[in-house]
């Protein structure tokens, strides 16, 4: 039985690879000007006589403005930053979840060792009958156990008896047991 609990933060996890691309999708859509396709822009009095469009007292303010689509390959300043924006938040999500999967792989590798030194215990005690195993029994070269490589500075530091149960071990604050 091992005693990794699954939390909520793996649903964001499974979740992070569609966050990112609907975060690429926006910045697309954002650079390519979809969602600023028109600019106003304003003509200039020639250009509203040319069309016969001027009255008396000059172009009227209906007719100096107009929406036409963007002509220049430029990416506004405004448009970069949004992307700036997408992008640090992407990030932001992606970070924790990444140091999530980095932590849980570490458990899964550290309680993969202490089934090993159970394994190589076990069957330690069934040829020799002893009844005490410590690491120096069973690690090293031409025993039970070839070699024992840390994971994340844990140790592996213990006596197993014939009534023991459970291995435990420390990493960075938590705590890890693989029980049998």
């Amino acid at each position: 039985m091992i005693l990794i609990q699954a939390t909520t933060a793996e649903t964001v996890i499974s979740s992070w690879p569609m966050l990112l691309a609907i975060g690429v999708l926006s910045a697309y859509l954002i650079l390519h000007g979809v969602c600023a396709k028109f600019r106003r822009r304003e003509r200039t009095v020639s250009d509203v006589r040319s069309k016969g469009k001027s009255n008396r007292n000059g172009p009227s303010a209906t007719s100096i403005f107009r929406f036409e689509p963007r002509q220049q390959g430029a990416f506004t300043l405004v448009e970069i930053m949004i992307v700036v924006v997408i992008i640090g938040l992407l990030a932001a999500m992606a970070i924790p979840a990444f140091n999530k999967v980095r932590q849980t792989s570490q458990d899964k590798a550290i309680v993969n060792n202490l089934r090993e030194i159970t394994s190589a215990a076990q069957q330690y005690m069934m040829q020799e009958g002893a009844a005490i195993v410590t690491l120096d029994n069973i690690v090293g070269k031409d025993l039970h156990f070839s070699g024992l490589s840390s994971i994340a500075d844990e140790t592996y530091d213990f006596t197993i008896l014939t009534n023991t149960t459970r291995l435990t071990t420390t990493i960075n604050g938590r705590v890890i047991s693989y029980d049998f």
